[in-house]
């Protein structure tokens, strides 16, 4: 159920492809800022490497909203092809509210 409310309320994401081979030399970096205490975010990311491809991906959420009514639902997809290197990482900075 909450990957179909996900699909359907999707507001906002990434998608990154590395093509065959391809060596990403520095971090892609996402950075999300949520500061509508009102406003509710649906976050999809999708990442994709072709084999023998290399990338670090590395996503910061950052809030500063406390209201109690919004909804934060975050979803990722990595998806690796053959000899690929995906890093990985997610780092949150939600307010506690």
């Amino acid at each position: 159920r909450i990957t179909a409310l996900h699909t359907a309320l999707v507001n906002g994401g990434v998608f990154v492809y590395v093509p065959k081979n391809v060596v990403v030399e520095h971090p892609v970096q996402y950075v999300v800022l949520h500061d509508d205490e009102n406003a509710s975010f649906y976050n999809h990311v999708i990442i994709v490497t072709e084999e023998s491809a290399e990338v670090t991906y590395v996503e910061n959420y950052l809030s500063n909203a406390s209201g109690e009514g919004n909804q934060l639902n975050i979803i990722s997809e990595v998806i690796a092809g053959a000899n690929s290197n995906i890093t990985y990482g997610s780092v949150d900075y939600m307010d506690k509210g």
